[in-house]
């Protein structure tokens, strides 16, 4: 049965700040129905510079440090199924489900993200998500 104020599909393409990040998809999870998505923009970036907070001057590329909140909720939330899209900047994809927690280290940074980009973002590409998405 669908609650009142609730949505199939939501975006989240804010602020670009993990803390910021956090609160809009825990809010949305709260609103999600039964089957739904959030697609989360930017959770891949390609190099330190794009993911410094606050916004570097003339950085043109910026992305933010939202990976640092994928990779929070990856860490806490179990009953969700999450999943980092090898496109336009990263888009990361939750629906309910399963999923491992991962073990973080205490304080998160961009050289821990190189090391483990795969597996932190649990990153797929397209071909590879298209044809999850066909076997649902």
């Amino acid at each position: 049965m669908r609650t009142p104020l609730a949505f199939d599909l939501i975006y989240v393409d804010g602020l670009h700040n993990a803390a910021q990040v956090v609160r809009a998809i825990g809010n949305s999870i709260k609103v999600l129905n039964k089957g739904g998505t959030i697609v989360v923009h930017y959770c891949n970036p390609t190099s330190a510079a794009q993911q410094t907070v606050p916004r570097p001057p003339q950085q043109a590329d910026w992305k933010g440090d939202v990976w640092k909140a994928w990779v929070k909720l990856r860490a806490t939330h179990p009953d969700l199924k999450m999943t980092t899209i090898n496109v336009a900047g990263g888009c990361g994809v939750i629906t309910r489900g399963k999923q491992t927690k991962l073990k973080l280290p205490t304080e998160l940074n961009y050289q821990g993200l190189e090391a483990h980009r795969k597996e932190w973002l649990n990153l797929i590409e397209v071909d590879d998500f298209l044809k999850e998405l066909a076997r649902r």
